[in-house]
């Protein structure tokens, strides 16, 4: 369905038409980018990321631009009659989790905060661990593990994340 309006606007030089499906497009293909990626504009701002880039601004915070620009492999694209701007990939480090989990979380369709408790779990840490770690409840991470271990078909916390470390980043 989306090929056809894209055709008319690419041969009416149109390129207004063709933004939105080049933004749908975008969407898709930054979720299909396992490793932690990020939309810079023309001034270098990050303005989308895919759900590991997501993680990692979390994670590292302001630390992240920084990190992008050091270690990011950097693609520039654009739109006719958009501005220009900048794919960035940053290679996940051997062992580094965030790429499964963001892959877990787009399979599980997770929501931020499952994936917050998914990655806690992840790295060995106990509900009391998770719980203070989020500001949460010790009851509230219970809730939250209950629902990962159904989400993923789970029958314990070590099949939980044995199907992380399985997922492909």
């Amino acid at each position: 369905m989306t090929a056809p309006r894209a055709r008319p606007a690419i041969a009416n030089g149109d390129p207004a038409e063709l933004l939105p499906v080049a933004a749908e497009a975008l969407e898709a293909a930054l979720e299909a980018i396992p490793s932690p990626a990020f939309v810079l504009d023309d001034g270098g701002r990050i303005i989308r990321s895919n759900a590991a880039g997501e993680s990692m601004l979390r994670a590292d915070g302001d630390a992240t631009l920084d990190r992008i620009r050091r270690e990011g492999r950097a693609m520039p694209f654009g739109v006719p009659g958009a501005r220009a701007h900048v794919l960035a990939v940053v290679p996940a480090p051997a062992g580094d989790l965030r790429p499964r989990v963001a892959v877990a979380a787009r399979r599980w369709k997770l929501t931020r905060r499952e994936v917050d408790v998914l990655a806690l779990v992840c790295e060995g840490r106990t509900n009391v661990a998770i719980a203070r770690a989020l500001r949460i409840s010790e009851k509230t991470v219970e809730v939250r593990v209950t629902g990962l271990l159904r989400k993923s078909g789970s029958s314990s916390r070590a099949k939980l994340v044995s199907s992380v470390w399985a997922a492909v980043p």
